[in-house]
């Protein structure tokens, strides 16, 4: 009986993690990435929910078994391709001003072995305006009773060129295309 028990309270625990992989990228070259969305606890701020982006070192397996090193590549915004879609797998047009390679910065991340990166990167306001950086915007208010929406899309890093020598502080490690599951964007 109490075995029983203590299944009935790790079954949640059980299929929730088994739901979280099913939300991360495939690994490519021991880095993985996911879109996530939590509720905005600050007062201070008009929305609803904080759009999160989180990178993943999970190492490479290899002839001698799991081998982890840092990562360490270039994020920008502009690696990022992100779309939502609606119930009807149909694309939502972006209301934003879309991106300028002029106005965005680079930066280098060092993921290290086994370690993970999150961050906010957007928003969903309380008019349902689903904003990713300052310049992609969609407006998720419909025109009837609230259907779900889904966002997705890609992240790519490349080396810059040419790659910073050896003896450089961050020397880049890492470079592909993380595709990113679909999310679905909370309707409430």
């Amino acid at each position: 009986m109490v075995k029983w028990l203590g299944l009935l309270f790790l079954m949640p625990l059980l299929l929730h993690a088994a739901d979280e992989e099913a939300a991360w990228s495939k690994s490519v070259q021991g880095v993985r990435a996911r879109l996530y969305i939590l509720p905005s606890h600050d007062p201070d701020f008009d929305y609803r929910y904080q759009v999160y982006l989180q990178f993943e070192n999970v190492g490479v397996t290899g002839s001698l078994g799991l081998i982890r090193e840092a990562k360490s590549f270039q994020y920008s915004e502009m690696g990022l391709a992100l779309e939502v879609t609606d119930a009807n797998k149909q694309k939502v047009a972006t209301t934003g001003p879309g991106m300028s390679d002029q106005m965005i910065p680079e930066w280098n991340l060092v993921l290290p072995p086994g370690g993970n990166l999150s961050f906010p990167m957007g928003s969903i306001s309380s008019d349902w305006s689903l904003t990713i950086t300052p310049f992609l915007t969609w407006n998720l208010v419909p025109t009837g009773p609230m259907r779900p929406h889904y966002l997705s899309g890609t992240f790519t890093s490349k080396f810059p060129r040419p790659n910073p020598p050896r003896n450089a502080n961050v020397r880049l490690n890492w470079e592909g295309t993380l595709e990113l599951p679909p999310i679905e964007v909370p309707a409430k």
